[in-house]
């Protein structure tokens, strides 16, 4: 009986094996970067770059250092009306959890972070969402400025 059950499992994971080979899930999708970010300025785009912008407005780009401050203080507004047994309590039990904490696991690369950075520290281009699509654009400063401008002219709105 249980030599049956073993060959009935090795018949399961070799069919699992050869359906998720054939299948879709095996496939990862490929995205045509210059359909989700487009370029409007004058400077040249680096992959890193791209790739990175190519992530979305919705990318959440985790913290060199885990904000220790930041979760103490949310912890210390949410558990003021508790009783003082249970505040303590919960108090060490954050402490134990902070200090037993790993560093965060960066989900860009460096040159991906380098990019970022350049990209927002450059004055002269400004990182924008499209109204329909969903792209990310990067018009220069200058042309975004004057087409505002051309937005808000009164001359145009009466």
């Amino acid at each position: 009986m249980e030599i049956f059950f073993e060959h009935s499992i090795k018949r399961h994971k070799d069919k699992f094996e050869r359906l998720f080979q054939r299948s879709e899930f095996n496939k990862k999708p490929s995205l045509d970067v210059n359909r989700i970010v487009i370029n409007l300025s004058s400077k040249p785009l680096s992959k890193n770059a791209l790739n990175a912008l190519a992530k979305g407005k919705n990318f959440a780009v985790t913290p060199k250092i885990l904000p220790v401050e930041d979760i103490i203080s949310n912890i210390e507004a949410g558990i003021r009306f508790l009783p003082v047994d249970t505040i303590e309590e919960i108090r060490y039990e954050s402490v134990r959890i902070l200090r037993n904490a790993k560093p965060i696991k960066s989900n860009l690369t460096f040159s991906q972070r380098h990019a970022l950075k350049e990209l927002k520290d450059d004055k002269d281009v400004i990182v924008l969402s499209a109204d329909k699509g969903n792209p990310t654009l990067i018009p220069n400063m200058e042309d975004y400025n004057m087409k505002l401008q051309q937005l808000l002219d009164p001359q145009i709105l009466i």
